[in-house]
């Protein structure tokens, strides 16, 4: 079964922020887009082909396909003593839009089961926004 990641997108404000920074690191790291974590995940087999799941102002938004994990090393502290290596998650440059589903804040990432998570949006209209789309969640309406 497959298992994801959610993570908070701290600081981002929207969608397109999001989209718009997950293009430069695309850019920058050869056309792999990536998310930071000081923990690494000890169920890593299983998250490959997964999905990492955006969490913006408070609901799931985006998804990205888990592709792979890198170690970052980090400098060492102020006495020379080694900090243990950062985790870069690998993602696909690809985001796709979920269902807004509400969700509570947390720190890090957590593992995310199949069952839970949200389901892909199809393309919507030009004059349909986030705005719009959130109001609606919490409306029930969708």
């Amino acid at each position: 079964m497959t298992l994801h990641l959610r993570k908070l997108a701290v600081g981002i404000t929207d969608i397109d922020e999001m989209l718009s920074l997950h293009a430069n690191r695309a850019n920058q790291l050869g056309g792999v887009s990536c998310a930071y974590s000081r923990n690494h995940p000890k169920r890593k087999d299983e998250l490959l082909g997964g999905s990492l799941y955006w969490v913006i102002k408070g609901s799931f938004a985006l998804r990205q396909e888990i592709i792979g994990f890198e170690d970052v090393p980090q400098p060492p502290d102020e006495d020379g003593n080694p900090k243990r290596p950062h985790c870069r998650i690998l993602l696909s440059p690809n985001a796709v839009r979920v269902q807004q589903k509400p969700q509570k804040a947390f720190q890090g990432w957590r593992y995310l089961q199949q069952a839970d998570a949200p389901v892909d949006i199809a393309e919507r209209p030009d004059d349909f926004d986030d705005a719009m789309e959130s109001q609606l969640n919490e409306l029930g309406i969708i």
